[in-house]
């Protein structure tokens, strides 16, 4: 009898507590940009990332806002991200190759955020959170076009250009050209990147009524590469994923 009161005497106390949880489920979509940063193929200098690639695009997703206490609470959302970068190379001759490189990144974004949402007026919030995102690649390709104007024929005005197309997939490592084929079955190579990414970051968010505009910064925390070809001896190869984003969205369900 003893236990049971006070077990009563406990729920009765936390009460208020749960009283005050407020739950928000919505949808979001918004502009990304992925950093890839790379360090040269120097043993000597292998922590300087001096090299890197800007890709950008955008997401969609859902996202899951719980408040425990006043305006402490957690931040989840799920979201699809493409982000894409083309880059042109300038032939030093007239009739040098004219290369076109495609890249090409999908992934799926996890973040998960401790915030702090402050009531500035009234149906009016700015919140300000930290916390890991979970990053995972479905794929990264790299698509390479060269063409070099030539004369195929003799006669006058009957141009045509030699173009090859040299495709690279970052992760498996799985190469196709009309010259050459290999890939990660054949041994001698193995997955450059990981393609899972764990990221550290923070942001800010504002309110109104049901509709937010989100923005932050997501530090890699992780050597996401992955290269085995070389020894350690030889060099160091590190890479790291940042990315930043900023989103709008708007909470469709939500407990007052």
């Amino acid at each position: 009898m003893k236990k049971t009161i006070l077990t009563l005497i406990a729920i009765l106390s936390l009460t208020p507590l749960f009283a005050q949880i407020r739950q928000s489920v919505g949808f979001q979509f918004g502009f990304e940009q992925d950093i890839f940063r790379y360090n040269t193929n120097n043993y000597l200098q292998p922590k300087k990332l001096t090299q890197y690639q800007l890709l950008n695009g955008g997401q969609v997703g859902l996202a899951y806002e719980i408040l425990f206490w006043k305006g402490l609470g957690i931040y989840v959302n799920a979201n699809y991200a493409y982000t894409t970068k083309v880059e042109k190379l300038t032939p030093a001759m007239a009739n040098d190759y004219q290369t076109q490189t495609i890249t090409k990144y999908h992934s799926i974004n996890i973040p998960l955020h401790l915030q702090y949402k402050i009531l500035l007026a009234d149906q009016t919030w700015i919140t300000i959170y930290v916390g890991p995102t979970f990053q995972y690649a479905i794929s990264r390709e790299a698509v390479q076009v060269h063409e070099q104007p030539i004369l195929k024929y003799a006669t006058i005005g009957q141009e045509k250009n030699n173009t090859f197309r040299y495709t690279f997939n970052y992760y498996t490592v799985h190469s196709d050209s009309e010259f050459n084929k290999y890939s990660d079955a054949d041994g001698d190579f193995r997955r450059d990147f990981n393609r899972f990414n764990p990221l550290m970051g923070f942001g800010i968010a504002l309110q109104f009524h049901q509709f937010y505009l989100r923005g932050g910064y997501n530090f890699g925390i992780a050597n996401n590469y992955y290269d085995r070809t070389q020894t350690k001896e030889e060099w160091s190869r590190r890479a790291r994923n940042d990315q930043w984003s900023i989103a709008i969205g708007w909470y469709f369900a939500y407990t007052e």
